[in-house]
């Protein structure tokens, strides 16, 4: 009985211990050409970062940065996401070319597109966010 009691504290101290996080599923375009599709999980209002070389042929990569927090109550409880994207050249300098947001709500699929309607997006986002324990 004892080491039954001990197990359930030890186990609700770690409930209480975990982070709370999300998992996000993502999918990116820029300028028509589908970039990557980038799954990260990450803690509630902490940066991750995601680099990548999208041209085998080129030393450019693409970078993606990624906050998303609890949004408050009054926006349902939904999931707020803000991201910076950019390229990195060859010497290592970072060029921001979008920052999309969104407020989202949870298991559903969110899109932002940014650019000329007459052209090419610039940019195509789409973001699916679950929260999770970390």
């Amino acid at each position: 009985m004892k080491t039954l009691i001990i197990a359930l504290l030890m186990t609700s101290a770690t409930a209480l211990a975990s982070t709370h996080g999300f998992d996000l599923k993502m999918d990116l375009s820029l300028n028509g050409k589908h970039v990557s599709s980038p799954h990260v999980i990450t803690e509630d209002g902490k940066t991750a970062t995601i680099i990548q070389k999208t041209d085998p042929n080129k030393a450019e990569q693409t970078f993606i940065e990624i906050v998303a927090t609890e949004e408050a109550p009054a926006h349902n409880k939904g999931i707020s996401i803000k991201f910076v994207i950019g390229t990195i050249d060859a010497n290592g300098v970072r060029k921001e070319t979008n920052r999309p947001q969104f407020v989202v709500n949870e298991n559903e699929p969110a899109q932002i597109t940014v650019g000329d309607h007459s052209k090419t997006p610039d940019l195509d986002l789409s973001v699916v966010a679950k929260r999770k324990s970390l």
